[in-house]
């Protein structure tokens, strides 16, 4: 492998990794200055984290919902170049998470999230669930709302001129 590429994995790796701290190939002051560019590197994806999973933050509150999306960065380091698609694995993970584990539709909130933020493809919840996140996200009440746990529905939202708009909403 080339000195310059050997440079930048290790460089690479050491910022994603937190157990790392390499030394062969960085100079004294890049490898004193791993945890700055740590820093940066965790609070950049937990920035995207923010943004993509809106409802999520909202209804865990934001200090629990840093505390999980550091968890999720951390056992899912970034590996595209594209910093805008990190994340898409976040629901999958949440519903892992035992100190979640009575938050059933949680990963249902993580999944219209996400389909918000791409602004494209479908997903599918349980039904009720679709309400609920529009309450949540307009910071409306969920009190009369109900979820029906034994039907689902595929949701998917359409880009309108500057708006998303909801496409479709069906039942199984």
């Amino acid at each position: 492998m080339n000195p310059l590429k050997s440079t930048l994995t290790a460089f690479s790796q050491a910022i994603r990794n937190p157990k790392l701290t390499p030394t062969k190939g960085l100079s004294t002051t890049t490898t004193s200055n791993i945890s700055a560019y740590r820093r940066n590197h965790l609070y950049a994806l937990l920035a995207v984290l923010q943004e993509r999973y809106p409802v999520v933050e909202k209804f865990l509150s934001e200090d629990n919902f840093k505390f999980f999306a550091r968890e999720y960065i951390y056992c899912h380091p970034s590996n595209d170049p594209n910093i805008d698609n990190y994340g898409k694995q976040f629901a999958e993970f949440i519903q892992t998470r035992s100190e979640l584990r009575n938050y059933i539709y949680l990963a249902d909130l993580a999944r219209l999230d996400d389909l918000f933020y791409q602004a494209q493809g479908h997903c599918q919840v349980a039904t009720g669930v679709l309400s609920v996140w529009q309450a949540i996200r307009d910071d409306t009440s969920t009190a009369n709302l109900e979820i029906s746990p034994h039907e689902l529905c595929v949701v998917a939202f359409e880009q309108r001129t500057d708006e998303l708009c909801l496409l479709q909403q069906t039942s199984n």
